[in-house]
């Protein structure tokens, strides 16, 4: 008999994953974080890019207590090539079950 389980969140990003384009008005994504616990919070810091060429800043909650990540993507200057084109921001929050969420990040390379 095979047994799986696994952890039911509280916490909610939309969408779990970005992907930016290598192409202009490609460059920023928004991440919505919302949880179902009513004193929900992001942490100070809230947001932190761990790996790749991007940033990523939080704004407080929405009246619906949802929280917005603007994250942008850091395009190399014209002719250069970058060496990463994937990373991870970790969310950081009071959410009891996931209190650190990571974020995978890529651009996608037009054909």
């Amino acid at each position: 008999m095979n047994l799986t389980w696994g952890v039911t969140s509280t916490l909610q990003v939309d969408p779990d994953s970005l992907n930016f384009a290598e192409q202009p008005g490609g460059h920023q994504r928004v991440l919505r974080v919302s949880s179902k616990k009513p004193d929900f919070r992001l942490a100070r810091p809230s947001v932190q890019v761990l790996d790749g060429p991007f940033t990523a800043a939080s704004d407080g909650p929405a009246a619906n207590g949802a929280f917005k990540v603007n994250v942008t993507w850091n395009a190399p200057p014209p002719g250069e090539h970058s060496e990463s084109n994937v990373g991870k921001l970790q969310l950081i929050s009071n959410d009891p079950a996931e209190p650190k969420k990571v974020v995978e990040m890529r651009v996608v390379t037009a054909p």
